[in-house]
């Protein structure tokens, strides 16, 4: 009788009231239930909780970065900078706006653990983080490559976190240098979240991740939908810098013709007018002559 109602991506999650609203968007994820035959469900796990304690789901969630070094992280930047890498969003206030911040990031990570099965398992496996921000990401693609590039133009967040964490299989670059020390057909991944609707056009980008990519490599994308509900968002943390100009519909499409065949689609929250959020799993199917097309 004391169950209150809250959308968590395409389920519904429910909580006792006592717990409170932060157990419903915690933010360091994972979805809260009465201890009651009813299960909650989030991303295809369930769990349960008890009314003086929560337990996070087993698969569900990444690694968070504490609020401490965020704070280091966004005292290392500009303002615009602080804002575009989303570190306002993971330790705001709003509860809502955290949930929101970890699950798009946690949606791209399932993406990454369920398609690197696909992985021959005798090769050494390369992960490379395209706009690396934060470097939030690193920790989860470490547990499956044995070598991981973070390439960003904005690299001091990404080393932070890096030297906390001690995460030595990782190398930062700037663009440049990626170019130089990134080898053709040498990346089983890209990761590309929340960053290609910075670019404009993405034509040298996609040939970058083409040239990259070994023969049916994979690309992991997180695309803001750029609609009104995203708007609403970014005015209710805070944002006030510019708007991009690509939406995930647009980059999508030039991902596609660019010779990438999608595997996924995962709109976050949910589907339709509540899609603030697009995370999209591709296949490089283009080796050998046919690459030539595109180079």
């Amino acid at each position: 009788p004391n169950t209150k109602w809250a959308p968590a991506g395409p389920f519904f999650v429910f909580g006792c009231e006592g717990l409170g609203d932060r157990t419903l968007f915690d933010s360091r994820g994972g979805a809260a239930a009465c201890e009651r035959p009813q299960t909650a469900i989030h991303n295809g796990f369930s769990g349960h909780c008890s009314v003086t304690s929560c337990v996070k789901l087993p698969g569900t969630c990444i690694k968070r970065i504490p609020q401490e070094l965020l704070s280091r992280m966004a005292d290392s930047i500009s303002a615009e900078d602080r804002d575009e890498m989303a570190i306002p969003s993971y330790i705001h206030r709003n509860p809502a706006m955290r949930w929101m911040a970890w699950q798009r990031l946690d949606v791209v990570a399932k993406l990454l653990r369920d398609f690197s099965g696909d992985i021959n398992g005798n090769t050494a496996i390369t992960v490379m983080d395209f706009g690396c921000g934060t470097g939030v990401l690193f920790d989860e693609a470490s547990k499956i490559a044995d070598q991981v590039f973070g390439i960003d133009i904005v690299l001091e967040p990404a080393r932070l976190l890096v030297d906390e964490w001690g995460l030595d299989k990782v190398s930062l670059l700037d663009p440049e240098e990626a170019k130089e020390r990134v080898a053709a057909k040498s990346v089983n991944t890209i990761i590309a979240a929340e960053v290609l609707e910075h670019i404009e056009p993405l034509d040298d980008t996609l040939s970058f991740f083409r040239e990259r990519l070994k023969p049916d490599g994979l690309l992991l994308v997180s695309l803001p939908t750029e609609n009104m509900l995203y708007r609403l968002g970014r005015w209710l943390a805070g944002f006030d810098g510019h708007y991009h100009q690509s939406n995930a519909a647009s980059i999508h499409q030039q991902i596609l013709d660019a010779g990438f065949h999608q595997l996924r689609m995962i709109k976050i929250p949910a589907a339709g007018p509540l899609a603030i959020y697009w995370a999209v799993a591709y296949r490089h199917t283009f080796a050998g002559r046919e690459l030539e097309k595109f180079e």
